[in-house]
């Protein structure tokens, strides 16, 4: 089963009274009471969770976009327009998320954690930065949880955008994840591949001899060569060698002989420490 956050914390406390005491309502009052201060618990709690759970990420993209309209001292009311592909009710955008407006540049950061109403409904949301009504913000780039992650396992930002940082943290903890397996090995090339963009029309695998092992991979390009050449070592344990057989060419200007591609080619050494 599946964690979620419970909201009976009351109604399961005043269940659990015994006959004694179910009848009298001072002892339900102190109990509620009581009962509402863990609620107001489990509640934070959850919207710490929410707001690291990858799966929950709030990605970038002109398709999660809010209107402005109202301003106030608690901060902008944003009506919540949805779209295609968009966040759903119920999301929580975390506290230092950046919205920006695509027409006047503006810009506002979260202070606090917000869930997401339905399509149509508005959040005051608390925060800092420029904002006009009838603005139309989305949510924009470097979301701190990606660059804590990005630490704990080993995968620097180096610039990059949310979008483009998030898969890579993904991959890296397969990297680190794996116990050098050929499934495991073929699981990282086609994340590596499907986070980078690429959708090769040859991608095969094989192992010439014992220790050996090689890709090919039609077509390719030089910025995923090189990717795969920084993770497939850190994959498998030392003493592997393995190849990495590619052209940038498209598949109907490249010549193949079963699984041995006629290109650009790249070795390695596993240094995976077992």
């Amino acid at each position: 089963m599946v964690p979620s956050i419970d909201n009976t914390k009351v109604a399961t406390a005043l269940g659990l009274l015994t006959s004694v005491y179910s009848g009298k309502p001072a002892i339900q009052g102190v109990l509620t009471s009581l009962a509402n201060r863990f609620q107001l618990l489990e509640q934070q709690i959850w919207s710490v969770i929410n707001a690291y759970i990858l799966a929950n990420f709030p990605q970038a993209g002109s398709y999660t976009t809010w209107l402005v309209t109202a301003l106030g001292s608690g901060g902008p009311t944003l009506q919540y327009l949805g779209g295609a592909g968009a966040w759903p009710p119920g999301a929580v955008i975390p506290a230092g998320s950046v919205l920006q407006c695509s027409s006047t540049g503006d810009k506002f950061t979260t202070s606090a954690s917000f869930t997401l109403p339905a399509i149509g409904g508005a959040n005051t949301v608390s925060g800092s930065g420029s904002v006009r009504v009838n603005d139309i913000f989305y949510l924009a780039n470097n979301w701190v949880a990606l660059d804590n992650l990005g630490a704990i396992v080993g995968e620097a930002r180096q610039g990059r955008t949310d979008p483009v940082y998030l898969p890579a943290i993904l991959l890296r903890i397969l990297v680190n994840k794996s116990t050098g397996s050929t499934s495991d090995i073929i699981a990282i090339v086609r994340n590596a591949l499907s986070a980078l963009g690429t959708l090769p029309i040859l991608l095969s695998y094989w192992e010439p001899a014992p220790g050996e092992f090689e890709f090919d991979i039609v077509p390719l390009a030089t910025t995923t060569l090189n990717a795969l050449l920084s993770l497939l070592p850190e994959a498998r344990a030392g003493g592997y060698q393995g190849m990495l057989v590619s052209s940038s060419a498209s598949i109907a200007e490249t010549i193949t002989w079963g699984s041995v591609g006629f290109g650009g080619g790249a070795s390695f050494a596993s240094n995976r420490r077992s």
